[in-house]
């Protein structure tokens, strides 16, 4: 699922990214509203930008914590989330081997 981007500087937050970084954050943001859709309760998903990068909430129903993508120093691509949340202990299990947990 690949929604059109909400704004132009949210889509020009995915386009300076380096390629490689770029496909790995438009794979997560296309999970992000995949799984939302499945989730009912969710509601509609907002893509807005925060500390300028492309963030996802839930304003409608608040049921989760905003999530940002982003390129790390190091590298890569990422999915930040707040630190007092369980959401990258959860994703690791998850998906175990498939990241790095900064």
């Amino acid at each position: 699922m690949n929604p059109p981007f909400s704004s132009e500087a949210v889509k020009a937050a995915f386009e300076t990214a380096q390629s490689d970084a770029r496909q790995g954050m438009l794979a997560l943001r296309a999970l992000i509203f995949k799984t939302a859709s499945r989730l009912p309760e969710v509601g509609a998903v907002k893509e807005e930008l925060r500390w300028g990068q492309p963030a996802y909430l839930t304003p409608e129903t608040k049921s989760g914590s905003t999530l940002r993508l982003g390129v790390p120093k190091t590298g890569g691509f990422a999915l930040y989330a707040h630190c007092q949340t369980d959401i990258i202990s959860s994703f690791a299990a998850t998906f175990p081997g498939q990241d790095r947990v900064e």
